[in-house]
């Protein structure tokens, strides 16, 4: 072989070799999107600049910030592969779906009573919360069940809010209190992490999210090998996650707390669910209106007064679609408690190997393999938001209490 053809062989194996994989930073504190590589030296500020230089088999790491990062993580059409996933590590960190009331944005309407522009569709009306610390003020509105009619303003009390047609929010504080020094917080962006399009292997691990109008977990398409790994979602407007259309997800490890439903998925989108807590659920637990889901280790500890169901959806264009012939859940080692005794209802295929419930009001007879426990099942429970929570640390309370 000549020294020509030994270089041409060379530089095609050059060319085809493919890239090795990179690691990407955002450094909220200190990081700069103009002037930064996304290196560890020279890091990116935001998570939207970090995450629009990802190729499969990249890892951003979103180092540890000492205050709440106000982003979503956002990833619409994003592919990794399935022998190099791309892999998004929030390092702990949480991302917050709202801001401070800010006194621009208000205006004097009444002694104590306050008016802010904002438009909402009827559908976010009943996502719509302000958070004061420790407690969300969501004034009756429930996105999945039964919803209090909204007061009008001159009804309203300290810390209370409402609605008025088109677009006018109206809050009630104590004299001498003004909005920007009410210590209140306000939704302004709608998902916490949401995957969109075509997506495909993609990894999330690390992350809390929190105060956000919609999900915590939001993902919609025809998204593929989704992964969620030690991540929470705390008081958001909707659902701790949500999987629609024709996704495929697996969420490992997944705290649900303060949401309005617990989990939520629709159409058909297939889910696997390990390791699970959910609590302190304002309307629903779960509903699952989606084909197939597995649940191990799954465990509830509620007082949410909206039934919990697993079946198909109602909507004649997904009945046209699918059938409860279609519809498959797995259950493994799960705990299902709620002291306010909801309906639970079961549709569909079941294969259940341990689902403990407590609390619950089945609707027609026990299915094979479920155990109706007559007392509150408090160790167990408290065993397993133990283990569960171990991972994160202090930050879920952290975060609850704030």
């Amino acid at each position: 072989m000549n020294i020509l053809s030994l270089l041409i062989i060379c530089i095609c194996s050059i060319t085809v070799s493919p890239l090795a994989a990179a690691d990407y930073y955002v450094n909220r504190e200190h990081g700069n999107d103009r002037n930064g590589d996304g290196s560890a030296h020279a890091p990116y500020r935001s998570v939207r600049k970090g995450t629009s230089v990802l190729a499969p088999g990249d890892t951003l790491h979103i180092m540890p910030s000492p205050k709440v990062i106000p982003e979503a993580i956002i990833m619409t059409n994003i592919k990794g592969t399935a022998e190099k996933p791309i892999v998004i590590d929030g390092m702990m960190n949480t991302f917050s779906g709202a801001d401070a009331l800010r006194a621009k944005d208000w205006k004097n309407a009444a002694p104590g009573l306050y008016i802010c522009k904002r438009k909402l569709a009827g559908a976010m009306v009943r996502r719509f919360f302000l958070q004061a610390p420790g407690k969300m003020i969501r004034m009756g509105q429930k996105s999945k069940a039964a919803t209090a009619p909204l007061k009008k303003p001159e009804e309203l009390q300290d810390y209370e809010w409402t609605f008025t047609a088109p677009d006018s929010l109206y809050l009630k504080l104590p004299t001498g209190i003004t909005p920007e020094k009410s210590g209140l917080v306000t939704p302004v962006r709608i998902n916490g992490i949401q995957v969109a399009g075509n997506s495909e292997n993609l990894e999330f691990r690390n992350i809390l999210v929190r105060n956000f109008l919609n999900d915590g977990l939001n993902i919609h398409g025809n998204c593929r090998n989704i992964v969620f790994i030690n991540t929470a979602a705390i008081n958001c407007g909707d659902d701790g996650a949500s999987s629609h259309n024709q996704c495929k997800v697996a969420i490992k490890n997944f705290v649900s707390t303060g949401n309005a439903t617990g989990i939520c998925h629709l159409g058909d989108t297939s889910v696997t669910h390990s390791d699970l807590y959910i609590e302190n659920i304002d309307s629903r637990d779960i509903l699952m209106l989606n084909r197939k889901n597995i649940f191990k280790n799954v465990y509830i500890d509620s007082k949410a007064n909206a039934r919990c169901e697993f079946r198909i959806s109602a909507s004649p264009k997904v009945r046209k679609s699918m059938s409860v012939k279609n519809v498959r859940n797995e259950f493994e080692n799960c705990v299902f408690s709620n002291i306010s005794r909801p309906l639970i209802k079961f549709e569909g295929e079941l294969k259940i190997s341990g689902l403990n419930i407590y609390g619950y009001h089945l609707a027609g007879n026990i299915p094979a393999g479920v155990i109706v426990k007559k007392s509150r099942p408090a160790e167990k429970l408290s065993q397993a938001r133990k283990n569960i929570f171990t991972v994160f640390g202090n930050k879920i309370e952290k975060e609850i209490s704030r």
